[in-house]
């Protein structure tokens, strides 16, 4: 495998142009930043397909919501900026 085909794997350069990722980079991604593994087939093999579907679901509400608490400060922000 070329390292542009396991970059495809993951989406390629729409994952970076248009944050459209796979479902492995999402895989990875909760490896690394919730499990801090490095070696992700070591934690999918002791996960059934429900804990990874409920990781997965909780990842994308927590996104979801630190989203819309991070633009609702910024509209915030830019309120009390035009006020002054």
């Amino acid at each position: 495998m070329s390292f542009e085909a396991a970059k495809a794997a993951f989406g390629g350069q729409d994952a970076i142009d248009k944050e459209q990722v796979t479902f492995k980079y999402l895989i990875y991604d909760l490896a690394a930043e919730y499990w801090h593994e490095p070696y992700v087939e070591k934690i999918l093999a002791g996960m059934d397909k429900k804990q990874l579907l409920y990781w997965l679901s909780y990842r994308e509400i927590r996104a979801g919501i630190e989203k819309k608490r991070m633009d609702e400060s910024k509209a915030e922000a830019q309120s009390k900026a035009r006020r002054r």
